[in-house]
């Protein structure tokens, strides 16, 4: 368990940075129209969640 919230390392991913982008801090930005995957990863706890996001 991470004692310091400063410490928390959480990386995002877009799997298709020409339909919506994802910054450092998780704010997403559509770029076309489509569907694309944003994940999340927790590299102090290895794990990951993803979400499907639409642009219309």
């Amino acid at each position: 368990m991470v004692s310091n919230p400063d410490d928390i390392l959480i990386s995002f991913k877009s799997n298709d940075q020409t339909i919506a982008r994802v910054d450092e801090n998780g704010v997403i930005s559509g770029v076309d129209l489509g569907t694309t995957n944003i994940t999340a990863y927790n590299a102090n706890l290895d794990i990951e969640q993803s979400c499907r996001i639409v642009v219309k």
